[in-house]
């Protein structure tokens, strides 16, 4: 994983100086290998402190390649990345538990029990304490790791997307449409001078990437001063510090709104308003923000009423 990702590393900063693209390119093939070696890896941790430790890491990395992968076009490169980027420690959450079954099923059944004699909280070391044996999940054999990873074919495209469960951009936006919705939209933050960038994906704008200069770390103050206002409110509190944080949080809220979903919701209404079917778009939308696009509406399967089994969180305008 980290070979692969300073390969990726030496490309891009090889890139820098000669401005070929073949090399950006090949920067954002190994470091998108090196994101599905990291999901995969935290996807078979049976303890939560590492996969923490590494979903981290691999979020920060998701918003670097897909940056570059925007740069160069490459937007479902740009996805990928950022899918695997993101909500690794609920993936691991999620199915660390279920490796011994998905081996199995794949027919490497000694290998399946290995894992679960291993994983067993009385297996630990014959010199480790009754207290060490009842505590915390050892670690697994790094051996063992691998040849789990190889079994479940982690470097294989087809059985590596069945493993992770990376949506493609045609399958989000098909997602986008059963929920009813227009678009969804990533939003990667840019460092100094540099802007960010939107992706937006819908069923009927494809898939678009534009700069967003209000999200560079420049142009980023009025996220710096609310964050830095209820960091001090939560510190000490009282009515002086209500003030600062109400008044911090109404110039994010301009911000937010001028630099950011204005030109979303424009873009929403423009492609609405040339629709194929030949409609308007509607005046009221539903923002919602979530983890991972699995938790909107539309996308997870609905109890007997009909309603999404989850919702999350959403304001209208």
């Amino acid at each position: 994983m980290q070979l692969l990702w300073r390969l990726g590393e030496a490309y891009a900063s090889r890139s820098d100086h000669t401005q070929d693209s073949g090399d950006l390119r090949a920067a954002i093939a190994s470091t998108v290998e090196s994101l599905s070696a990291l999901a995969a890896d935290v996807l078979l941790q049976t303890g939560a402190e590492h996969g923490l430790s590494a979903a981290r890491q691999g979020g920060d990395r998701g918003v670097l390649v897909a940056r570059w992968a925007m740069v160069c076009g490459q937007l479902e490169d740009a996805v990928e990345a950022l899918e695997l980027g993101r909500a690794l420690v609920l993936q691991a959450a999620s199915n660390s538990a279920g490796v011994p079954e998905r081996l199995a099923a794949r027919g490497a059944r000694e290998l399946a029990d290995a894992w679960r004699a291993a994983a067993s909280p009385t297996a630990a070391s014959p010199t480790a304490s009754s207290a060490e044996a009842g505590g915390a999940t050892r670690a697994l054999p790094s051996s063992l790791r691998r040849q789990a990873l190889e079994a479940l074919g982690y470097r294989r495209r087809g059985d590596q997307k069945q493993l992770l469960g990376t949506p493609t951009v045609d399958e989000l936006c098909a997602a986008v449409a059963a929920g009813g919705a227009d678009v969804l939209a990533y939003l990667a933050p840019g460092e100094g001078d540099t802007p960010g960038m939107a992706l937006v994906l819908g069923p009927r704008t494809g898939a678009v990437a534009f700069l967003v200069p209000a999200l560079s770390g420049a142009g980023s103050g009025p996220l710096r001063a609310y964050l830095d206002a209820a960091a001090a409110r939560s510190r000490a509190g009282g009515d002086a510090a209500d003030r600062v944080w109400e008044e911090a949080l109404s110039g994010l809220c301009d911000w937010a709104w001028s630099g950011v979903m204005r030109e979303l919701r424009d873009l929403v209404l423009t492609v609405g308003a040339a629709g194929a079917d030949g409609g308007t778009a509607q005046p009221g939308s539903c923002w919602c923000h979530a983890a991972t696009w699995a938790w909107c509406p539309g996308t997870r399967p609905a109890n007997a009423t009909g309603t999404p089994t989850a919702t999350p969180a959403s304001t209208w305008w």
